[in-house]
């Protein structure tokens, strides 16, 4: 139960605390005096989306706060969906925080969590029905969902969205691989001709860069010999070569001047730098041996990089990675080979998806038809209380039967169906779709009714009514009134309404009223007690708020509500 609510600089409500009971509750005022911005607080703490627009102008933020009184059961129930929750807890807090661009933060029991949190603990603390609810009545999802909360089948119809994804993804993968493999015959033919191709030119990775390489060294000839070997000689191999120098020079110091520590440093180098010198002069002489004078061999490295140049272009590669381009064409024909291994593993896998489905989609029908029944008879019932006492709901499923020849993909996302409602809203009248039979009033009354058979099979501690009344005479509103009270028995209701024949059954009433204050508009949310009440409810009723006749009409609707 909610048992308190805090709201600070919410659009106009610059301040409210209110504190709820048991039982039913109303909150009353004129259109657009922010009425829906209290249930809008509610609904933002359950978890609802903020949005820009939220915050009052100049604040910096708006924080909303709740406190729910929890029993063992709830909170046991929520303890299984959030670990910062304790089982033996009794209060739980949840406090959001909407900042100017909609962003916002979320917090329970003074701990940081995130809006997902506060909308799975939302599901089990309320449910919330807003002004359109009853325009999502007329939806054919919508009507599969309340007749599957109805039946229980929650965790079926999500197994069956669950399994329906895969399905649908492994139908698209079967139908990719059949659409290659019926191109596969050109691919693999092609494939063949460029390996065969590749292979006979006998290419490897990084063949051209050697090649380049050695071009440059063959192609500079006889004068790129005459160098090397003319450094070989200035190193070590003539008759004034820097070895051999180095090497006079050094023995020549070392005798006079032995022991001499400077000296012997400037030999030892000295022997470095003539072991440098020779160690040099081998490798020109080692490049030197490399260099081929033969201009057919300079002209075979040529042709080599013509041919590797020539297929690089034919395969669009960069011409040292014919090898790697060799090794994936090798791969791809692998693994065109293997296509139809993995089509037939694809085509198992989604034949046992689609059983799969057919047998839940079995069992969901089953339990839809039987809950149908049972719901449109509640409903019926409801409605008689609410002045519809001819009205006749029925609840058709389609498929009849669900047999071999059922295809889930053709089914809808939210299972075996269509689902649909039809009323026949007076005797002797057909049966129709709601949205081409019944009127806002009439379609209020029968998701009110739905409301009422759902409450007794799915128990949330508090139920929320924005103006669940709409184009709701006064006639219809007393039964309106005595049925939310009757649904309160047991739980906590909060309505937004219109009519002071709901109001009168309330056990406690808020008004809601803008005023205006330094200058600006603000919201003001007070409980009415005893003659307030009478005042609100006779200025509901459209007289004289100060009236003999008006007060004493609302006097009597609320002794008709204490009855």
């Amino acid at each position: 139960m909610l048992q308190e609510l805090r709201v600070v600089d919410l659009a106009l409500l610059a301040q409210a605390q209110l504190e709820f009971g048991a039982g039913l509750t109303v909150l009353t005022g004129e259109t657009g005096d922010g009425k829906s911005l209290v249930l809008g607080a509610i609904s933002l703490l359950a978890g609802a989306r903020s949005r820009q627009g939220l915050v009052r102008s100049g604040a910096a933020q708006a924080v909303l706060e709740g406190r729910f009184v929890l029993d063992a059961a709830l909170a046991a129930q929520l303890a299984e969906q959030c670990d910062l929750i304790d089982a033996s807890a009794r209060e739980l807090v949840l406090r959001r925080v909407v900042l100017p661009d909609g962003s916002s933060r979320a917090y329970l029991d003074g701990k940081l969590c995130t809006v997902g949190t506060l909308a799975k603990l939302g599901q089990h603390l309320l449910a919330f029905h807003g002004q359109d609810e009853h325009l999502l009545l007329h939806n054919a999802t919508r009507q599969a969902e309340l007749l599957d909360a109805f039946a229980g089948l929650q965790d079926a119809g999500a197994q069956w969205r669950t399994q329906r994804r895969e399905l649908q993804d492994t139908d698209a993968r079967c139908r990719e691989l059949r659409s290659s493999m019926d191109q596969r015959g050109a691919r693999e033919a092609w494939l063949l001709q460029m390996c065969d191709e590749l292979r006979g030119a006998g290419v490897e990775q990084g063949e051209e860069q050697r090649l380049r390489e050695e071009h440059r060294l063959q192609s500079g000839g006889q004068a790129l010999a005459a160098d090397l070997d003319g450094a070989r000689s200035l190193l070590s191999d003539g008759d004034e070569a820097l070895a051999d120098a180095l090497a006079r020079s050094a023995r020549q110091l070392r005798a006079r001047a032995a022991g001499h520590a400077g000296i012997e440093e400037v030999v030892l180098r000295m022997d470095s730098l003539e072991t440098e010198c020779r160690d040099l002069a081998r490798s020109c002489g080692n490049l030197l041996d490399q260099i081929s004078l033969d201009p057919e061999g300079l002209m075979v490295i040529e042709q080599r990089l013509d041919l590797l140049r020539t297929l690089a272009r034919k395969h669009r590669v960069d011409a040292n990675e014919l090898g790697a381009h060799l090794a994936a064409c090798e791969a791809e024909l692998a693994a065109l080979g293997e296509g139809d291994d993995t089509l037939a593993r694809l085509e198992t896998a989604r034949a046992q998806c689609a059983d799969a489905l057919r047998s839940l989609a079995r069992t969901m029908l089953a339990k839809r038809k039987s809950a149908a029944k049972r719901l449109a008879q509640v409903v019926e019932t409801v409605l008689g209380e609410l002045r519809m006492q001819q009205a006749q709901l029925s609840i058709t499923i389609e498929p009849a039967s669900i047999g071999a020849e059922f295809d889930a993909l053709a089914a809808p996302p939210h299972g075996p169906g269509p689902v649909q409602f039809l009323l026949a809203a007076n005797a002797g009248e057909a049966a129709h779709p709601l949205e081409r039979v019944a009127s806002g009033g009439e379609t209020a009354r029968v998701l009110l009714a739905i409301e009422t058979a759902l409450a007794k099979v799915i128990p949330v501690p508090l139920l929320v009514f924005d103006e669940i009344d709409a184009g709701v005479g006064g006639r219809v509103g007393a039964a309106l009134g005595r049925h939310l009270a009757a649904l309160a028995a047991g739980r906590q209701v909060i309505a937004v309404t219109h009519l002071p024949q709901v109001a009168a059954y309330a056990q406690a009433h808020w008004r809601v009223s803008k005023h205006t204050q330094a200058g600006r508009t603000v919201t003001k949310v007070e409980a009415l007690e005893s003659e307030a009440r009478v005042q609100e409810l006779a200025a509901m009723l459209g007289g004289d708020a100060s009236g003999n006749a008006a007060r004493a009409q609302a006097k009597a609707l609320l002794a008709e509500a204490r009855a």
